[in-house]
């Protein structure tokens, strides 16, 4: 892990651009032949990746839609029928404290590190209406938006702990 967030694997942008190796003539990815091939494109950016590995991967693991006792309730991959338009309504989990009238849309996503800021803020801002109908339809007394997002080289930022908090898992559950 640490050779990959030093961006010292051997792709083809490294051998050409960082070792210099003359026997590289290419910085083109070996898969998709169209993008340079850094560690961020083959990890989150590649097409080629994205249409297969990166799908078979993310659907071999097919939990429960939904989950419920006399306390909770959790959604996994459920759309939210709302009386108003809502362009973002289909959260990755929606989890509700039944005692506490809370509500917690929580969105995780794995991106490159240079886009793991805009990520949280874009998870954020895409579910404020969502909450807000959340609230007035379910009778809740809170809805919060929790973005759970760390990148692809395993970077987090420094709020994901609080967000972590917020759902009362063990702070070090994503090591």
């Amino acid at each position: 892990m640490v050779a990959i967030q030093d961006q010292v694997i051997n792709t083809r942008y490294y051998k050409k651009h960082i070792i210099k190796n003359l026997n590289t003539t290419t910085d083109k990815c070996r898969l998709c032949k169209q993008q340079i091939e850094t560690i961020d494109r083959m990890i989150t950016g590649c097409t080629t990746l994205a249409n297969t590995e990166y799908t078979r991967t993310h659907n071999n693991y097919t939990p429960q839609n939904i989950l419920e006792n006399n306390e909770y309730r959790l959604y996994r991959n459920r759309s939210v029928t709302t009386n108003k338009t809502t362009l973002h309504n289909k959260p990755d989990i929606i989890l509700t404290n039944k005692k506490k009238k809370l509500t917690q849309l929580i969105r995780i996503s794995v991106p490159n590190t240079v886009n793991i800021q805009n990520k949280t803020e874009e998870k954020i801002e895409k579910y404020i209406q969502l909450a807000e109908e959340i609230k007035d339809m379910w009778h809740q007394d809170k809805v919060e938006i929790v973005p759970i997002i760390l990148s692809a080289t395993e970077v987090i930022l420094h709020n994901l702990h609080k967000y972590i908090k917020t759902l009362e898992l063990h702070p070090n559950i994503y090591i």
